[in-house]
């Protein structure tokens, strides 16, 4: 990838000289490409920016040169998610840290309603849930439900994730949430935790 290929060429998927660099974290092409043009929002086929492409690949100097290009940090891919969505989804606390500071929202929901808490809760990132709780907004999105009525909380107990849910109990989440089948989530935790949880 060279900054001397034309900057509004786009690939089968619709993805831009700006997206192959981002992935490729070439930051220099990246610089002389939005230098020269290039609009660093231009979403591919799934509604992809260059900046949600650098996010989850865990490009962190390309994420941090494209904010300064002007990247839209709010903006969704076709699945309503965000660059935030996916690094929190990824595991990519350093990018996490750089969204957050560029104003990106904790309380953004994808389409299937999860926020970057739900997908952190998930797979037990527990570096990225203290970053993402301890941001603006952190605590209207513990109690956001997804499609399915769980919140993140729910869902670190659905899946097992005891640090997780640990950490979002002591942060205040209602351990007592409910889904949309009316099950709670204290009812599916083991009892040495659910006495823990609900007893002190």
């Amino acid at each position: 990838m060279t900054a001397s290929q034309p900057t509004a060429e786009v690939d089968a998927d619709g993805r831009t000289a700006l997206h192959h660099a981002a992935l490729s974290d070439d930051t220099e092409v990246l610089r002389q490409l939005a230098a020269g043009g290039g609009d660093v929002n231009k979403a591919d086929e799934g509604g992809w920016a260059p900046l949600h492409v650098a996010a989850s690949a865990g490009r962190l100097s390309a994420v941090e040169v494209l904010l300064m290009s002007g990247a839209d940090v709010a903006a969704s891919t076709s699945a309503g998610g965000s660059a935030l969505t996916y690094a929190a989804s990824k595991g990519h606390l350093a990018i996490v840290a750089a969204l957050l500071e560029a104003g990106a929202d904790v309380r953004h929901a994808d389409r299937g309603g999860s926020t970057p808490l739900h997908r952190a809760a998930s797979r037990g990132h527990i570096a990225i849930l203290e970053r993402l709780l301890a941001a603006k907004g952190a605590r209207t999105a513990q109690e956001k439900k997804d499609k399915m009525g769980f919140t993140p909380f729910h869902v670190s107990v659905v899946e097992q994730q005891e640090e997780a849910l640990l950490l979002l109990a002591t942060a205040g989440s209602d351990v007592e949430t409910v889904d949309a089948e009316g099950v709670k989530a204290s009812d599916l935790l083991p009892d040495r935790l659910r006495a823990q949880l609900l007893e002190g």
